[in-house]
């Protein structure tokens, strides 16, 4: 099915609501993952040990600005909000602020939506104009939808899958991918580290498979639109090779199957065994 408006909490929730591309990397010994990790991870994880990193809350209050316009200088943002640049102490006066200042303490302590630093939302804002100045990625982004979840049954495996496209556009058979990264020239590195290849290949399946697409089908059209984090704050719109995806795909099958077999016997194995060839 597809999903409009799915909040990210949900989607990314442990145990999710279905198999993403991030979670069957935990799973996948040649992604640097095993079945015990994906099961730590996944099917029981510990009480209380998740926590959001720093760049994970960038990433995501770039998402909400980028893709759904949602302007967190307002106030307003049901789910971000901009730190104060000062604070006013018991003299009356405006101090530059400061996390050891009780009423700086204060004001955390009450806020219950996601804080963001000044300097990390400026730095949004220059990487939301860079993808604007961009024509591939304008190009990409004249019409469409923002945060769209497929989520499916896996006709081979019984298992139920699911992926998140920043950007789509099914009339035009277009979805695009926001990814922030310190510095665009080594983006390529990113891809391969990040197993990029193999999250398009995801997403480019289970969309044709619930569209009843034929795989892989000649006229979808998948992107990655990268953003520099830091100055030049540049953009740059990638795409992957019929042939490349083709692997990614045959990879991300060999490593649901595992799981799936995981599942079936209740069997979680620190190392799926073999040998990897590269």
């Amino acid at each position: 099915m597809i999903i409009e408006n799915e909040p990210s909490a949900v989607y990314h929730a442990k145990p999710a609501p279905g198999i993403g591309s991030h979670a069957l990397m935990d799973s996948d010994q040649e992604a640097g993952g095993s079945l015990r990790a994906y099961y730590e991870l996944h099917v029981a994880p510990p009480i209380g040990t998740s926590k959001e990193s720093d760049g994970f809350k960038f990433g995501r209050a770039f998402h909400a600005r980028v893709g759904e316009a949602r302007d967190f200088a307002l106030g307003t943002d049901p789910e971000f909000v901009i730190r104060p640049p000062t604070y006013v102490n018991a003299k009356k006066e405006t101090k530059p602020w400061s996390a050891k200042a009780k009423e700086c303490e204060a004001w955390l302590a009450k806020e219950t939506r996601t804080v963001l630093k000044p300097e990390d939302a400026l730095d949004i804002e220059r990487m939301r104009h860079a993808m604007q100045e961009d024509d591939a990625a304008r190009e990409i982004m004249q019409q469409g939808k923002a945060e769209v979840v497929v989520r499916r049954t896996d006709e081979v495996t019984g298992l139920t899958v699911q992926c998140r496209f920043d950007w789509i556009d099914l009339d035009r058979k277009i979805w695009a991918d926001f990814k922030t990264t310190d510095d665009l020239a080594w983006f390529t590195k990113d891809i391969v580290r990040y197993h990029y290849d193999r999250q398009h290949a995801w997403y480019s399946r289970i969309l044709c498979d619930e569209m009843k697409w034929t795989y892989p089908d000649p006229d979808l059209r998948g992107y990655i639109i990268a953003s520099s984090k830091e100055l030049p704050w540049s953009s740059q719109v990638y795409t992957f090779t019929p042939e490349r995806l083709t692997q990614s795909d045959s990879k991300n099958r060999l490593a649901l199957n595992r799981l799936a077999q995981a599942y079936h016997e209740n069997h979680w194995p620190h190392a799926t065994g073999g040998i990897i060839t590269v």
